[in-house]
């Protein structure tokens, strides 16, 4: 027995004109046009979207959202992965760690959830409000920075893959003697214990009166250094290798936030016997064994993936 199916059928102008309520799954086609739409059981003629499939070429991928509705995504490159927040999926270069990486505007007056607070007690204390996160220090309060992983209170999350970049903007800065701020790394996701802490462009004041050097320290004490006296001041680490073997970092700040100067760039960064194989990144304030006061406002931090040499 011959069977013959036909779809219900008009020209784009009736269909229009009537607005139907198409039932889940049921075809309309326009005579005139030869553009089809299926219906939900909910949604009218007019708001529906026209099926629409161009033939694929490779590399390209079909998307179909919950209207619905199928769109055929460009072609991505090498070496990117398809992320999705919110729309369409966008093709971006992805971390080897497979994160799509984040930024914290400090928007609101609640600490994101993937932060970990470190030595935040009594007058050592962490807050953030309208867009800034600031960090402060009572005086003849201890919060060293010679042991960063010791005493000074940070946040720090991990960082979502390599290569990556972190990347955070200090906006005001109380200045009192001997004491930093600033961005570090650690590939201790667990203890930050101070043999696999490097602290990047932490603010070091000479004199009550001005600000004198951005500089880098790790275990083993300063090994790079630089003259700046502005604030506000951008501080910026390129993870550029990850293994069990080491890792290859880059640290830069910048005073525009546009244009960055490489301060030091670290080879083979072994990681720390003992301590499980992940890096994190944060951001700190602390002072010496003077005790003195201190306050940091940050205005952003950034950790996303990153791709080229370096």
């Amino acid at each position: 027995m011959t069977m013959q199916i036909q779809v219900r059928r008009d020209t784009a102008a009736n269909w229009t004109g009537a607005n139907p309520t198409l039932a889940a799954g049921e075809f309309g086609f326009e005579t005139n046009t030869g553009k089809l739409k299926i219906g939900d059981g909910s949604t009218a003629w007019n708001s529906l979207s026209y099926i629409t499939v161009e033939a694929p070429v490779s590399g390209d991928i079909i998307y179909g959202d919950a209207t619905p509705k199928w769109t055929k995504l460009a072609k991505g490159n090498n070496d990117e992965v398809l992320t999705l927040v919110a729309g369409l999926p966008a093709w971006a270069v992805g971390g080897g760690g497979g994160g799509a990486g984040f930024t914290d505007n400090f928007a609101d007056a609640s600490i994101h959830w993937g932060w970990k607070k470190d030595n935040e007690t009594g007058s050592l204390t962490i807050t953030e409000a309208a867009g800034v996160l600031t960090i402060g220090v009572a005086d003849n309060e201890s919060a060293k920075w010679e042991t960063v992983a010791n005493e000074a209170p940070k946040l720090f999350t991990g960082v979502p893959g390599f290569p990556c970049e972190i990347i955070t903007k200090i906006s005001s800065y109380e200045v009192i003697n001997n004491t930093r701020a600033g961005l570090f790394v650690s590939t201790n996701p667990t203890g930050l214990d101070e043999n696999s802490m490097i602290s990047i462009c932490r603010l070091k004041c000479a004199a009550r009166d001005g600000i004198s050097i951005v500089d880098l320290t790790h275990d083993e004490g300063g090994i790079a250094d630089a003259a700046v006296t502005t604030i506000p001041i951008w501080f910026k680490v390129r993870i550029m290798a990850h293994s069990f073997l080491g890792n290859r970092l880059l640290f830069y700040y910048s005073e525009n936030g546009s244009d960055y100067t490489l301060l030091y760039t670290k080879e083979d960064f072994y990681m720390a016997s003992g301590v499980d194989y992940g890096m994190v990144a944060g951001i700190f304030a602390g002072n010496s064994t003077s005790w003195t006061n201190l306050s940091a406002s940050f205005e952003f931090f950034t950790a996303i993936p990153s791709s080229g040499p370096g």
